[in-house]
C-alpha cells in the first residue's frame, strides 16, 4: 500500500483522470466530488497548499483524498463550506485500516490527527474508522441528522506529553473525545 501526493493546483491530467475514474467508480460519479467542482472551490476557497493524495495497492488504486495542513501535525481533507462532501474516496473492499494507517504516516510532518468533515456513509466506506483511532470525523449534518465525532487516537499515545506541555493549546487541538 502506497501513497502518492501532489500539489492539487498543479497536478497532472493523468492524476485528475485518476481521482475523476475513482469517484466513477467509489462514489456513482457524484458531482461534488468531481474535479471540474473541486477545482473551482480550490481557486477560489482554497489556501494553494492543498495536496491531491493517490493509494495503490497490487490491485491498482484504492483511494484518493485532497488535504490541506492546518498546523502542526493536523491535517483536514479538503471540505470548504460551500462543498457539501468530504474529498475522499476509497474503495468500498479497500483494506481501511492499512489504507489510513499509510496515510497517516506518508503526509508530510508527524501527522497525528486528520480530520475528515462531511462523511456521507451513501459515499465514503468509514463504517470502522473509529476503531483505527486515527482521525476525527463529523458525518454531514443532513444525511445523519446529527454531528457522530471519533475521536484520534494519535492523540491517546501523545496526551500525556500535550497535557504536561508548557504552552496553551487550543481546545480544538485537543478534542480526543477522552
Amino acid at each position: 500500500m502506497e501513497w502518492v501526493f501532489t500539489k492539487y493546483k498543479t497536478a497532472s491530467a493523468e492524476t485528475i483522470e485518476v481521482w475523476q475514474e475513482l469517484n466513477r467508480n467509489f462514489a456513482a460519479g457524484h458531482p461534488a466530488l468531481d474535479n471540474m467542482f473541486l477545482s473551482t472551490l480550490a481557486k477560489y476557497f482554497g489556501s494553494g497548499d492543498e495536496l491531491l493524495g493517490l493509494c495503490s495497492d497490487h490491485s491498482g488504486y484504492v483511494a484518493a483524498v485532497i488535504v490541506n495542513p492546518e498546523g502542526r501535525g493536523v491535517w483536514s481533507c479538503f471540505a470548504p463550506g460551500q462543498d457539501c462532501l468530504c474529498s475522499f474516496l476509497i474503495s468500498p473492499s479497500g483494506d481501511l485500516e492499512s489504507i489510513m494507517s499509510t496515510l497517516l504516516n506518508t503526509l508530510p510532518g508527524n501527522c497525528w490527527l486528520l480530520k475528515m468533515p462531511k462523511l456521507d456513509p451513501m459515499f465514503h466506506s468509514v463504517e470502522n474508522l473509529g476503531k483505527l483511532d486515527c482521525a476525527e470525523t463529523g458525518y454531514y449534518g443532513t444525511i445523519k441528522g446529527q454531528q457522530s465525532k471519533i475521536r484520534a487516537g494519535y492523540g491517546r499515545k501523545w496526551l500525556p506529553y500535550i497535557g504536561s506541555a508548557p504552552m496553551s493549546w487550543p481546545a480544538s487541538a485537543l478534542s480526543f473525545g477522552l
